[in-house]
C-alpha cells in the first residue's frame, strides 16, 4: 500500500472523539446545542401579547368567519385581524400580511381547545409575541421567563411570594407566618398552599 493510499483511507475511517475534539467539530456541536441567547422576558412582552385564550374568552371565535376587528388600541403591533375557517389573517403595522393557522389540541376530558400555530417553527402555542417586525413564538423570539434569568434561591422567593398573594398577602401580612385563609377557599386548597410554602421555606433555610 503506498503512502497516499494510505493516506486516503486514514481520511476515510471515523475519527475517535479525541480527534474530533482537536478539529473542532464537536466544539461547534456543542455550540450549535446551547441555549439561545436573552434578548428579552416574556413578562415584559406579555401585556401587548396576543392570547388565543383572551380570544376565546371575548368570543372572537364564535363570529362569523370573515369577520374584521380593529385592535391597534390593545395590540399596537396590529393593525387589523381576520378571521378566517382556518386561521387568523394579521396585518401588522409594519404593511406585512402573516397568516396564523388555528390548530385543534385535545385536552382530555375537556374535549379540544383552540390553539395557534407558530408561523416560524410551527409549534403549537398559546400566546404570539411581537418582537422586530415579526409574530411568533416565545422561542423563536428568543424570549425568556424571567425566572430563568434568576438564581435558585431567587425563584423560591418568586414561588413565595406568589403563593403569598394568592392567599391575599400583598405585603400588608409580612408578619405573620401565614396568611389567613381567604374568603371562598377551600380548606384543602389552603391546606396545599401552606405545605408549599413550608417545602419552599425549607429548602431555602437549607440553602443559608
Amino acid at each position: 500500500m503506498t503512502q497516499s493510499e494510505r493516506r486516503n483511507k486514514f481520511a476515510s475511517e471515523p475519527k475517535a472523539w479525541w480527534q474530533k475534539s482537536f478539529a473542532g467539530s464537536q466544539t461547534n456541536e456543542r455550540r450549535s446545542k446551547a441555549k439561545s441567547k436573552c434578548d428579552g422576558t416574556v413578562e415584559d412582552h406579555r401585556p401587548i401579547a396576543l392570547d388565543v385564550r383572551e380570544l376565546i374568552r371575548k368570543g372572537v371565535f364564535e363570529r362569523p368567519v370573515g369577520s374584521v376587528f380593529q385592535l391597534n388600541l390593545a395590540f399596537p403591533w396590529l393593525r387589523v385581524m381576520r378571521l378566517n375557517a382556518t386561521s387568523l389573517e394579521l396585518e401588522l403595522v409594519t404593511g406585512r400580511r402573516v397568516a396564523v393557522t388555528l390548530v385543534r389540541a385535545a385536552c382530555g376530558v375537556m374535549g379540544e381547545r383552540m390553539r395557534l400555530e407558530c408561523p416560524l417553527c410551527g409549534r403549537r402555542i398559546c400566546v404570539l409575541y411581537y418582537r422586530d417586525g415579526r409574530a411568533a413564538c416565545r422561542r423563536c423570539n428568543s424570549l425568556w421567563y424571567k425566572a430563568q434569568r434568576a438564581s435558585s434561591y431567587r425563584r423560591k422567593a418568586l414561588a413565595k411570594r406568589r403563593i403569598r398573594r394568592k392567599l391575599g398577602d400583598y405585603g400588608q401580612l409580612w408578619a405573620t407566618k401565614r396568611p389567613p385563609k381567604p374568603h371562598g377557599m377551600w380548606r384543602r386548597t389552603y391546606a396545599r398552599y401552606c405545605a408549599s410554602l413550608e417545602r419552599i421555606e425549607r429548602k431555602m433555610r437549607s440553602r443559608v
